[in-house]
């Protein structure tokens, strides 16, 4: 683990977890104070011990105890009114104005090429959500110029998580899953679809036939009109006409032979 991360992580790390914190179930806001003083100032000492000079362990104080007081204003109520008459930096610094030494120091810093650590520790505490000056209506777009401007010159130095091992900020969505663009994700599954569609299509196709094979052709249903004494398909009138005629021929000849007798 790089040096800079073993100074700071405990510290930052300390500072996710109050930031996450309910407000409402902690015992007193002097509890959080009393805890975040206790990490810096062992964040000091550690510092010191690893050879870092003073001008630098000055510095890195300073961004994480502006961090400190500005998560805590943040968090409002007791904490908040407990914490306005006893900010962090006017314990350590005895200033107030941290709001604004934050972005001086950071631009000292940044002008220092041999000082890359604490410009990490000053990106860090952006990336934590650090606003300090640009806390304003519209002051949002010169903060991310500066914290553009910050990453810019770190980027020869800087990994995926620059300090801490737990995640300071979501990552940025970059469209990409384990280095694989979203776009080869997309088609994947698109073709997935497509083909499951086509063995969906042809299943149905097989049972329909073997369905029809099951039932055999289809029989013609039979003509019901078959009138007396006439073959199939006859007219009934036709067939009840003959017979007409054959009993007036039958009467005739009865007559006939009446007339004879």
């Amino acid at each position: 683990m790089e040096r800079i991360n073993e100074v700071t992580k405990d510290c930052f790390n300390a500072l996710i977890q109050f930031r996450a914190a309910d407000a409402s179930a902690m015992a007193s806001p002097q509890m959080p104070y009393q805890r975040l003083c206790g990490f810096i100032d062992q964040m000091l000492a550690h510092a010191r011990e690893l050879g870092y000079e003073e001008v630098d362990v000055v510095d890195m104080a300073y961004a994480v105890v502006a961090l400190a007081d500005e998560v805590a204003l943040h968090k409002g109520g007791a904490i908040r009114d407990f914490w306005m008459q006893r900010p962090l930096q006017l314990h350590y610094f005895n200033e107030n104005l941290a709001g604004e030494g934050f972005f001086h120091r950071l631009n000292a810093v940044m002008s220092d090429p041999g000082r890359v650590d604490i410009l990490r520790v000053f990106y860090t505490c952006l990336l934590m959500g650090f606003q300090g000056q640009y806390a304003i209506r519209g002051g949002e777009l010169e903060l991310d110029a500066i914290v553009r401007r910050v990453k810019e010159a770190l980027r020869n130095q800087l990994k995926d998580q620059p300090l801490s091992v737990q995640p300071l900020r979501p990552k940025e969505d970059t469209g990409r899953a384990d280095g694989i663009p979203a776009i080869w994700i997309a088609l994947f599954f698109l073709l997935f679809s497509l083909g499951l569609l086509i063995v969906l299509r042809i299943g149905l196709n097989n049972q329909r036939e073997d369905l029809v094979d099951r039932m055999g052709p289809v029989s013609p249903i039979p003509d019901s009109g078959v009138g007396a004494g006439g073959g199939p398909g006859d007219e009934p009138g036709k067939a009840a006409g003959g017979s007409a005629s054959a009993s007036v021929q039958a009467t005739g000849d009865d007559a006939k032979a009446g007339g004879e007798g």
